[in-house]
C-alpha cells in the first residue's frame, strides 16, 4: 500500500519558513521529521546578498526546541554566507534584513488578497530584499489567483 500523509497546516502555510511551520505544528504537539524540516538551511527564507546582489543568503535552522520557544527567548536567526560570492552577512545587515522580513510579514497579514495594484507594489519592493523567499511566493500566488479570477482570463494548455 501507499503511505498516507496528512498536513496539519493550511495550504498557504506549507510554503512558509521552517520557524513558522514548526510553531504552528507545535500546537498539535507534533514534530515534523520530513526532509525539508530537517535540513540545516531554511530555503524558503532567502535574502538578496548585500555584497554582490547576485546570490542568496538563507537562514540557518536552529533546533526544534529553539524554534518553538517563546519569541522573547529565541536567539536571533543567523544567515549563511552568500551562495555566489561566499561573503558572510554582517550582524548589522542580518538584523536589518530580518527586520524587513518581520515588517513584510505584518504587511501580508493586513493586506487584501485581491488588491492587485497593492500586491504588485509590495512585490516590487520585496524583490529588493528577498530571493527565494516565501513572502515573494505568497505575493505571486495572490497575483496569480487574482488574474485567474478576472473576467475573460483563460488559461490555455498547449
Amino acid at each position: 500500500g501507499s503511505e498516507l500523509t496528512v498536513s496539519y497546516l493550511e495550504e498557504e502555510d506549507l510554503a512558509k519558513g521552517t520557524d513558522i511551520r514548526r510553531r504552528k505544528l507545535s500546537m498539535w504537539r507534533f514534530t515534523c521529521g520530513c526532509e525539508r524540516c530537517n535540513i540545516p538551511l531554511d530555503t524558503s527564507r532567502g535574502f538578496n546578498c548585500p555584497k554582490c546582489a547576485a546570490g542568496s543568503c538563507f537562514v540557518k535552522v536552529d533546533s526544534f526546541a529553539a524554534a518553538v520557544a517563546p519569541a522573547s527567548t529565541q536567539a536571533t536567526p543567523q544567515l549563511q554566507p552568500c551562495t555566489v560570492c561566499y561573503a558572510p552577512v554582517g550582524k548589522t545587515e542580518q538584523k536589518e534584513l530580518l527586520e524587513y522580513e518581520s515588517q513584510y510579514v505584518d504587511v501580508l497579514e493586513g493586506m487584501s488578497k485581491t488588491d492587485i495594484p497593492r500586491i504588485e507594489e509590495v512585490r516590487a519592493c520585496a524583490l529588493q530584499c528577498f530571493r527565494q523567499h516565501w513572502v515573494l511566493n505568497q505575493l505571486e500566488q495572490w497575483l496569480l489567483d487574482c488574474y485567474k479570477n478576472q473576467q475573460g482570463f483563460a488559461m490555455e494548455c498547449v
